[in-house]
């Protein structure tokens, strides 16, 4: 069993690419924002105007996803450009840091990418997104990420979720120390929360929970679900007083 300390923080960030989603989560108790556009198609970069007007609204930590296109986590030489000038747009829109990730077709970190975008991103903190759980080599890259800046990592432990990549989260956790913000990320709910953070001893989950409404007859939209936000942010709450 993981010992942690008592009154212990868990902090909530949950995924968002609406408006309306976001101060949905804001008010159900997420304490971080990742901002994307299309997450019907895993996550977008968002607009500036999404993170500015939400910025104008909230003094909550607002990270945002920087990825030009769905498909794969390849970066080619014309997106990186397009992405260094979404990065500062969003940074003056009020942007507290990125998510990027790109691998190269060999299935290992794209670290000349990588260390452009915390290059450029500095000195705001830079999170590796769930890319990381499609390499060959996981431990190596907990090193490499480390060693050129990255401060935070999404990850379900190489497992198709969270909860059953615990065991694994742990033991890169004790591996990166202080090194790395570990954030277990992938299908996390309220129903497996405490389990998942019993066990990983992770401070940080990321969730992207979301309900379909009705639009008519000109589709569905898919919104926050506050409640299950609310859920889990109970839940973090007393997970962390008992210690």
């Amino acid at each position: 069993m993981i010992q942690r300390d008592t009154q212990t923080q868990i902090l909530l960030e949950v995924c968002v690419d609406n408006l309306t989603s976001a101060q949905a989560a804001l008010g159900a108790g997420a304490d971080r924002l990742e901002l994307c556009s299309a997450l019907s198609e895993g996550g977008l970069t968002p607009t500036p105007g999404f993170v500015q007007t939400l910025r104008d609204t909230t003094t909550a930590d607002l990270v945002c996803m920087l990825r030009p296109r769905g498909g794969s986590f390849t970066i080619h030489r014309e997106e990186l450009g397009q992405l260094m000038v979404d990065l500062n747009a969003l940074r003056k829109a009020g942007a507290n840091g990125f998510v990027f990730g790109a691998l190269l077709p060999s299935g290992e970190l794209d670290l000349p990418s990588l260390e452009c975008v915390i290059q450029a991103a500095a000195p705001l903190p830079v999170t590796f997104h769930r890319a990381f759980d499609q390499l060959k080599n996981p431990k190596a890259a907990l090193q490499e990420l480390m060693r050129v800046g990255c401060r935070r990592l999404l990850s379900s432990g190489m497992a198709e979720t969270a909860y059953r990549g615990r065991h694994t989260l742990h033991e890169w956790m004790e591996s990166v120390g202080d090194g790395l913000e570990l954030i277990a990320a992938g299908s996390v709910r309220h129903g497996n929360l405490e389990p998942l953070l019993r066990i990983s001893g992770l401070h940080a989950v990321h969730v992207g929970a979301s309900v379909t409404h009705d639009a008519g007859a000109y589709g569905a939209d898919r919104m926050c679900d506050a409640e299950e936000v609310g859920l889990c942010r109970r839940i973090l709450d007393d997970f962390g007083t008992r210690g």
